[in-house]
């Protein structure tokens, strides 16, 4: 189960890389935004499957993530709210919790990816 979740897990990363180098390289617009927001929703819920494994390294990347996601979606859903943007508008906005590619580079390797 843990070799799946974190292969599950590794996919999901890998997806949102390529989602966001989209939104990055083709006006960051609320369109991939949403797309991001998905691939963050899946990762979350792999990331809160990890966590149940009751491994204490395992937990504290998973946590890292989760918080780091979970403060991402809330300002998501602010912006989202005041602007209520079309797809094409432009969503910018910084995170308040620096993404910790430690831990996701830690759950990586842990994969044998």
């Amino acid at each position: 189960m843990k070799q799946t979740l974190l292969a599950d897990f590794c996919t999901v990363t890998e997806q949102g890389h390529h989602i966001y180098q989209h939104y990055m390289n083709h006006g960051k617009v609320f369109l991939d935004a949403k797309r991001l927001f998905e691939n963050n929703i899946k990762k979350k819920h792999i990331l809160t499957k990890l966590e149940t494994l009751g491994d204490a390294d395992i937990n504290a990347a998973c946590h890292s993530l989760v918080e780091h996601i979970s403060a991402w979606q809330s300002q998501w859903k602010a912006l989202e709210s005041s602007l209520n943007p079309l797809d094409s508008d432009e969503f910018v906005f910084i995170s308040q919790v620096p993404y910790p590619k430690h831990s996701e580079t830690f759950l990586y390797d842990l994969s044998g990816g």
